[in-house]
C-alpha cells in the first residue's frame, strides 16, 4: 500500500503541472488526460463525475470497489485513505501551505512514513 500511494501522489510534487485542474476546479479527468490523485484509479464512467469520492459513491450507491479499477482494489486502501491522498493533490495544485500537515495525517491513518512527500 505505501508504495502505490507514493507512486500515485509523487508525481504531482515534481510536477505540479499534471495536477487536473481547470478554471471549474478539480476534475477526476481532464479533457487533456490528466487525472488527480483518485480519478487515476477510478474505471472510467466515473471520472466525468464532480464531487468529491464519498459524495460520489453516494449519489451512485455504490463502494470503492465498485468504481475502483482492480489494481486499486486490491490495495484495500480505506475511503479516509483515498480522501487525505485527494486533498494532498488539491493542495499542491492550490499550493497551499499545509501539504505538510496532510502527509503527517496520512501518516497517522496509514501507519506508514512518506518522508518524500512532504516539502
Amino acid at each position: 500500500m505505501r508504495q502505490f500511494i507514493l507512486d500515485t501522489l509523487l508525481p504531482y510534487k515534481l510536477n505540479p503541472e499534471t495536477c487536473a485542474r481547470d478554471k471549474t476546479g478539480c476534475s477526476y479527468k481532464m479533457d487533456d488526460g490528466r487525472r488527480c490523485a483518485v480519478g487515476k484509479w477510478l474505471k472510467d464512467e466515473y471520472t466525468s463525475y464532480h464531487g468529491s469520492i464519498s459524495k460520489l459513491l453516494e449519489d451512485y450507491k455504490t463502494t470503492l470497489n465498485e468504481v475502483l479499477v482492480k489494481e486499486a482494489v486490491i490495495q484495500d486502501i480505506p475511503l479516509e485513505v483515498w480522501k487525505k491522498m485527494q486533498l494532498y493533490h488539491d493542495k499542491i495544485e492550490l499550493r497551499t501551505s499545509c501539504i505538510n500537515l496532510v502527509v503527517s495525517n496520512l501518516e497517522n491513518l496509514t501507519g506508514f512514513k512518506f518522508p518524500e512527500l512532504y516539502f
